[in-house]
């Protein structure tokens, strides 16, 4: 196997690796920290996977973004801000881009419980008062009311002369 001396029939223990990497031993079988060795083995390293969200440039980049068939992705788009493209693909892996607009996330302040009771009041109060015929005069109503207070108040003062 191109120099390489993986123990198995040479009658070495741990089944060393030689020769490809300039005679530098690395023990496979032993129990050197990282390796499965046959007696339970050790620590593997582990790594987080890399995400990443695709970035394509317009409409014309998500149309020729290559996937398998029956497949679907989103991607963000580096040309119009906001918009993400939901590129899918059907059983003969033709595919359909499909924009999207999005937005960040507005949290609504919380409703203040007094104020929509004073609300309601108010609303009561309104109610209240159409139903007993109070309510507000219009324009003309209150025009016509006025000149008729003037003129009661010009002949009060004239007879109090």
């Amino acid at each position: 196997m191109l120099g390489m001396n993986m123990g198995m029939n040479s009658g070495q223990s741990g089944g060393n690796i030689n020769g490809m990497l300039g005679g530098n031993n690395i023990n496979i079988g032993g129990n050197n920290g990282w390796g499965m060795g046959m007696n339970g083995g050790g620590m593997r390293p582990t790594f987080a996977p890399h995400y990443e969200i695709p970035q394509v440039n317009g409409e014309a980049g998500a149309k020729s973004f290559q996937m398998a068939p029956n497949s679907s992705n989103l991607l963000l788009d580096q040309t119009v801000s906001n918009l993400v493209w939901l590129v899918q693909t059907d059983s003969a892996g033709y595919l359909t881009a499909t924009p999207w607009d999005i937005f960040p996330h507005q949290i609504k302040p919380q409703v203040d419980v007094n104020s929509l009771e004073q609300r309601v009041k108010n609303l009561e109060d309104m109610y209240a008062a159409i139903n007993t015929g109070t309510t507000k005069q219009s324009k003309k109503q209150r025009n016509a009311n006025a000149n008729a207070n003037a003129t009661a108040n010009e002949s009060a003062t004239d007879s109090a002369n």
